[in-house]
């Protein structure tokens, strides 16, 4: 539910000029970083929004609703992918 959400709003923004897909995520939200180099450098909000990252689920940072904006920033960065970037 909230990748849809989100990507509709990404759509959105990126509808009225205020954002592009090819954004790098760290434009526009602050401390973002990846574990992965090339994904680090090379990653846009359209690779976020169809999971193309490399990524393995991370639900678990944001589920319990405990962990601050800070928190999953710094476990983001430390997360290890399971797939090379752009190949899932």
């Amino acid at each position: 539910q909230t990748k849809a959400f989100t990507s509709m709003l990404v759509s959105l923004l990126a509808d009225e000029g205020k954002i592009s897909w090819d954004d790098h995520p760290a434009k526009h939200v602050k401390g973002f970083k990846l574990f992965d180099p090339e994904a680090n450098e090379k990653a846009t909000l359209r690779d976020l929004c169809s999971h193309q990252t490399g990524l393995p689920r991370t639900d678990m940072l944001w589920a319990s609703g405990k962990a601050s904006k800070q928190e999953m920033m710094e476990a983001l960065a430390f997360a290890e992918p399971t797939h090379k970037f752009r190949t899932q």
